[in-house]
């Protein structure tokens, strides 16, 4: 009897743990199939967001191209809109185009248009193509384009903003005296007379004006080009002269050659000088006085007659590599033909350290309806304006002269 109860207790016992390896292995199937199942379900929730995501990227590109789109034809489908300036300029005038097509002969209105400084950078003669674009630009009838002019000056000049009319600067002249020194313990400390003058900055008006037909003002486009092509280049020119030559009288500019050093040579002799010889003397007595000469300005034909100059031999004098490259240079300055030089004169200076330009306001475009008869013909007047000034800090760092007076200056002794 005894012995049935231990063999029954000992097949209790062996029930028992089978029982509980059976729980444990079910336990463990039923742990692991609830991974499973937890893992497919993030994995699928992890597509649908990943899904959501991608959907909510598109949509919002989709979001941003129509915006672009939008503000490409706000802006009259203007092209090169990645032009900053080119920019600025269409949206100046098609937020005025309401008021500008509204400008009709005996209509008594008028309208103008502000232009900052980039926005008029692009209203140049130097951009005519742009405005259309290269592959759509059309000779219109009734449009005549100037000539137009190479190398403006205003392009290699540091060109800086005025909010006031006037103001005063130091120009330093010609006599300076370098007074820095070594100074012992207790010792006096030299100074430097740097001999400056104190000058006024008046800002002075160039204006243009035109007619256009009333049917202008009806395409901004065209507008804008008729603007361009007939308006500005006049007051690019006028510009190039003052810039250069104003005699400071009146509503003129102090001229940058107005107020430049004579050529002498600075100490520079050479056996049968020419005009090559005295650019290269020019460049020195501008080195000596330690400034970084960055321009020559030369007329065309003084360029050209430089280019063809030959030998006896028929040889030419100045290397071929010179004028054969689109930015030829002297000592590496660089050479800029520009009609407003007279023939047989130069002017080479440190345009960065010597002057600098400034827009008071960059460009106005008006537009009348009363004036002479205008109205009995359907035209309407364009006037065209700006103000700018011109600061000549250091005169001393442009030479300027003509080539028949400079060669003898240079001509070594025999």
């Amino acid at each position: 009897m005894e012995q049935e109860v231990k063999e029954a207790a000992e097949r209790l016992k062996a029930e028992a743990k089978t029982a509980a390896e059976l729980a444990g292995k079910q336990a463990a199937e039923a742990a692991v199939s609830d991974v499973k199942a937890a893992a497919t379900e993030a994995k699928t929730l992890a597509e649908e967001a990943k899904s959501a995501a991608e959907k909510a990227a598109k949509e919002n590109n989709e979001r941003v191209d129509g915006l672009e789109a939008k503000m490409k034809r706000n802006a009259m489908n203007a092209p090169f809109d990645h032009n900053e300036g080119l920019a600025e300029a269409w949206k100046a005038f098609n937020d005025k185009a309401p008021e500008i097509k509204a400008v009709k002969p005996g209509s008594k209105n008028s309208v103008t248009i502000e232009l900052n400084a980039k926005a008029a950078a692009t209203i140049t003669t130097a951009n005519v193509t742009t405005l259309g674009g290269p592959a759509s630009v059309t000779q219109l009838p009734g449009i005549v384009t100037e000539p137009r002019r190479r190398g403006h000056i205003r392009a290699f000049m540091n060109v800086g903003q005025m909010s006031t009319g006037s103001a005063t600067y130091l120009q330093h002249t010609a006599s300076r005296n370098r007074g820095a020194g070594m100074v012992g313990e207790g010792g006096l400390k030299p100074s430097s007379d740097l001999g400056f003058i104190t000058k006024r900055l008046d800002a002075k008006k160039i204006a243009n004006t035109f007619k256009i037909t009333e049917e202008t003002v009806d395409d901004i486009p065209l507008l804008m080009s008729t603007i361009q092509q007939e308006g500005v280049a006049d007051i690019e020119f006028v510009e190039d002269d003052q810039i250069l030559f104003g005699d400071g009288l009146g509503n003129n500019l102090e001229g940058i050659y107005t107020q430049a050093s004579a050529f002498t040579g600075g100490g520079v002799k050479a056996e049968f000088p020419n005009e090559f010889d005295v650019l290269r003397a020019a460049v020195a007595q501008l080195s000596v006085e330690h400034f970084l000469p960055t321009l020559i300005i030369l007329s065309p034909i003084d360029v050209a007659n430089m280019d063809l100059e030959k030998g006896e031999d028929g040889h030419y004098l100045v290397p071929a590599a010179l004028f054969g490259t689109t930015l030829p240079a002297i000592s590496g300055v660089r050479i800029v033909e520009n009609t407003v030089m007279p023939v047989g004169e130069f002017l080479i200076g440190d345009f960065a350290l010597g002057a600098q330009l400034f827009d008071r306001t960059a460009l106005s475009v008006r537009i009348y309806d009363q004036n002479e008869d205008d109205a009995r013909h359907n035209l309407l007047l364009i006037v065209i304006e700006k103000r700018i000034a011109l600061k000549v800090g250091y005169p001393k760092a442009f030479v300027k002269g003509s080539f028949a007076t400079a060669k003898p200056l240079i001509q070594k002794a025999a």
